[in-house]
């Protein structure tokens, strides 16, 4: 009799298994036809060249033989962790100050939440508008206080300040708007037991606010690193990727030789190897994530 019960049990546990498979299927079909077989078919187009005969690594070692892609590269690499660092940090300020209560909060949420309504390219414009050696603010204030005639954007150091300021001022309202979230919620009665315990603000903000935030900073940091990584819908339209390559990130060559120069396969290869450097990053928060975490028990 209790066999027979078990053998019950055995093939309920069984069939629910396969309906939950079931019932997850055609969400598993969605994520292998939108990004596995995108990244496959990506991998593949870099192996050929332009008439479709194999060329094996023939386009990296184009690439990687290249001073102008070394320079990619690292223009990608001081980019994304200075564009990241500013964005976290300052999100974390903006949530801390939206969240507070005070006379100007109801006016500062909808400023600090503007960039995000404006679509990239826009703003893009709109920035390039702003440094604009003829008619632009910025050029004409450095005039009237030095008498010298500046021009941004042909600046190969401003212009990637001027890339950086552009992105951190867009990323920066999903940032706050996370960590605000998490600021939330964050019991009360922690900083009130701390408070009662002689600890300062800084204190309260090491020891509670940033634990507790761990989880959300880490989500944020990996969301807007994968945004700067592949960022070139706001670099291009600002910059060109100039003056000559001083902007030219590697999203941002990966968009002039795609769609401009309609080189596929060139431009797949280049896709890869930005999917690598992506693939890394996260790699690398994660491992950050779980030696904390094993810290922490410690």
């Amino acid at each position: 009799m209790k066999a027979k019960k078990h053998s019950k049990k055995k093939i309920r546990i069984k069939r629910d298994a396969l309906l939950g498979y079931l019932m997850i299927s055609p969400m598993l079909a969605a994520i292998g036809l939108l990004m596995i077989y995108p990244v496959f078919t990506g991998i593949r187009m870099s192996l050929f060249d332009p008439q479709d005969q194999w060329a094996g690594l023939q386009n990296y070692r184009m690439l990687f033989s290249e001073s102008r892609f070394v320079t990619n590269i690292i223009l990608t690499l001081l980019y994304t962790l200075i564009a990241v660092c500013l964005t976290v940090s300052l999100g974390l300020i903006a949530a801390h100050l939206v969240t507070e209560k005070g006379r100007f909060v109801h006016v500062l949420r909808p400023l600090l939440f503007l960039p995000w309504l404006i679509p990239s390219i826009a703003s893009s414009i709109f920035f390039r508008a702003l440094f604009d050696a003829n008619a632009g603010p910025v050029p004409g204030i450095v005039k009237a206080i030095t008498g010298s005639t500046f021009i941004p954007l042909a600046d190969e150091h401003f212009s990637m300040l001027a890339v950086v300021i552009h992105e951190v001022w867009r990323s920066l309202p999903f940032a706050m708007l996370f960590l605000a979230a998490g600021l939330t919620a964050i019991p009360g009665y922690l900083y009130e037991a701390a408070a009662l315990d002689s600890a300062g603000k800084w204190k309260q903000f090491t020891c509670i606010t940033l634990p507790c935030l761990k989880s959300h900073i880490f989500i944020i940091t990996l969301m807007v690193t994968n945004g700067t990584l592949q960022d070139s819908q706001s670099i291009y339209p600002l910059t060109f990727g100039g003056p000559g390559y001083s902007t030219e990130t590697v999203g941002v060559r990966l968009f002039k030789t795609a769609f401009l120069y309609f080189e596929v396969n060139f431009a797949s290869a280049l896709g890869v190897i930005l999917l690598a450097i992506a693939a890394i990053f996260m790699l690398g928060y994660h491992k950050a994530m779980n030696m904390k975490e094993e810290v922490s028990y410690e």
